[in-house]
């Protein structure tokens, strides 16, 4: 399967990764307030890139299926 890369050169695993440890620092709450404001601004540049790649991706999955006229992409 093919390691998806988003526009900042990682791929969504990594993304989610560095999101998770984000979040991980900001919980622990031993962060200054700088280093807390940066990653989260961080943070949110990795939703928005994590956001639009996944959209991409379900959007070629899109058509990809009515090309192929098998699986169907379900909303939730």
């Amino acid at each position: 399967m093919e390691n998806r890369e988003d526009s900042q050169g990682i791929n969504v695993e990594e993304g989610f990764r560095q999101l998770e440890q984000i979040i991980k620092n900001m919980e622990g709450g031993s962060q200054s307030l700088e280093a807390a404001f940066a990653d989260y601004q961080k943070g949110i540049a990795l939703i928005q890139n994590l956001d639009k790649t996944l959209t991409d991706m379900e959007k070629r999955l899109e058509i990809f299926n009515k090309m192929t006229g098998e699986l169907e992409v379900q909303d939730e």
